[in-house]
């Protein structure tokens, strides 16, 4: 049996089709390796950082513990371009979409994609998890990995094979790590409690999911968080502004040299603080003690080391200068650019994991629901990237695009509309509205018009081509 292919990843590979109580206590040992990763990570991400930590010997030295929270930062701008949109879907069977989207309102979905997306920049992967509820109802909910353990097995895909769930706590009377574990197959949940040397099996119940309810997404192939790479280059970004705080606190505190007064007394310093007045003698000469700091060696090298962050993390600092209000849409997706490329894995990884929550859920209506659906009725995801509009830029590509690309495509790359489907619903019906009103605004204006009176045809009357020819004969 083969676990944790790399330490610096939390991936497990099985090729068994079920297991034991000492496997799922081997899976929790060999998940200890991960438990610093996830609490630095967790902690730098709520301002728990390394410089605050830091001491000095000499307590009467100025401490400043300056704290820049970057790591929320970068968490923010990411999960605000990725997912703050909501996720437009589609599909060519109406009724399948329908009872889709119904189980998506249910459980707010928008804000689970959110959590996930959140869970996935900080931890660097991220689960959801589908249960069916109290009141009989398909739900689902994201977690973090913190207590989570997924186990693949050893095809070329590496298909989800179980999942395990688990809570520590210690035992203070038997003074022993203890475990309340759910080990989560295909088809049941069986629960295990009890110390490492001595887990026992407390009892088994379906899940009624055609398969693994667990599903894994994550930041990329790394299972790496968006600060991650970073965190050294923020401690020390965090601790050259500590020590410049430290300077300048220095420079307010420094020492006052007297010159050719070596008869001054204690009583004289204490006077000359309380007056702020300092008498000289001729001769004397006195003069402040300061340390000659480069400011710009220090500014250069925080900008430095700024702009090496937010490269790394591949997440553009929105502050800076570049980013005026001027700038125009293509300019402001080239300064995007990185940031667009590593979310695009990210993509394609929540593709693939919406994609299997889709088909856990088609299965449970049918089951359910008796419905009939099929491999054929699948969701279209369409994810919307949050960036600065020019509407009118954007109004022309659309206009040009008439008539080349169906008006529903055109209509899901406005970030302002969530539906496709229902927008364009919604525009027929009020294209038939104006149709109306223009035919009834039409036939009013008809009938409040005078028509001509025509003079109703006398029996005498003969016809127009008679009398030509009366008058021809005569002639």
């Amino acid at each position: 049996m083969k676990f944790c292919r790399n330490k610096l990843v939390p991936v497990y590979i099985t090729g068994k089709e079920a297991l034991s109580k000492e496997d799922v206590v081997r899976l929790l040992q060999e998940s200890e390796t991960f438990s610093t990763k996830y609490t630095t990570n967790e902690d730098y991400f709520y301002g728990k950082h390394k410089i605050l930590q830091r001491t000095f010997d000499d307590k009467s030295k100025p401490n400043n513990q300056v704290m820049c929270n970057i790591p929320k930062y970068i968490v923010q701008v990411r999960t605000g371009f990725f997912s703050s949109s909501p996720l437009t879907l589609e599909s060519e069977n109406p009724e399948y979409l329908k009872d889709i989207r119904k189980v998506l309102e249910y459980n707010d979905f928008k804000q689970i994609f959110n959590q996930l997306d959140t869970y996935c920049s900080i931890y660097g992967h991220s689960f959801l998890v589908m249960y069916m509820n109290e009141e009989g109802r398909i739900s689902f909910t994201a977690q973090n990995p913190t207590d989570w353990i997924y186990v693949r097995d050893n095809s070329l895909e590496q298909k989800p094979k179980f999942a395990i769930r688990y809570y520590a706590w210690w035992d203070d009377v038997e003074n022993i790590q203890m475990y309340d574990i759910e080990l989560y197959t295909d088809k049941e949940i069986i629960n295990y409690e009890g110390s490492p040397v001595d887990l026992k099996e407390v009892g088994r119940r379906p899940h009624y999911f055609n398969g693994l309810p667990v599903i894994e997404f994550m930041e990329n192939e790394s299972r790496q968080g968006a600060y991650e790479n970073v965190i050294s280059l923020i401690d020390t970004y965090e601790l050259m502004l500590s020590d410049t705080a430290n300077t300048i606190n220095y420079f307010s505190d420094c020492y006052l040299v007297l010159t050719g007064m070596q008869e001054t007394q204690a009583e004289d310093i204490a006077r000359m603080k309380n007056d702020r007045v300092l008498l000289v003698p001729e001769g004397c000469e006195a003069s402040f003690l300061t340390k000659n700091v480069s400011e710009n060696y220090n500014e250069n090298m925080l900008k430095r080391l700024q702009e090496q962050i937010f490269v790394v993390a591949c997440t553009p600092l929105l502050s800076d200068s570049s980013f005026s209000s001027n700038s125009s849409g293509v300019a402001i997706q080239f300064k995007l650019f990185s940031m667009e490329k590593s979310v695009q894995l990210k993509e394609n990884i929540f593709r693939a994991g919406f994609n299997r929550m889709f088909n856990l859920i088609k299965d449970m209506i049918n089951l359910y629901e008796r419905k009939s659906y099929t491999e054929d009725d699948r969701i279209i995801q369409t994810f919307t990237r949050s960036l600065p509009m020019d509407l009118s830029a954007l109004a022309d590509s659309i206009s040009k695009l008439n008539g080349v690309v169906s008006r529903r495509t055109l209509m899901s790359q406005l970030d302002f509309v969530s539906d496709a489907t229902l927008e364009e619903n919604q525009l027929r019906i009020e294209q038939e509205e104006v149709m109306e009103m223009e035919a009834k605004k039409a036939k009013m204006m008809f009938e409040a018009t005078p028509q001509p009176t025509i003079a109703p045809k006398s029996n005498n009357d003969e016809p127009i081509k008679n009398i030509v020819q009366n008058k021809q004969n005569n002639n």
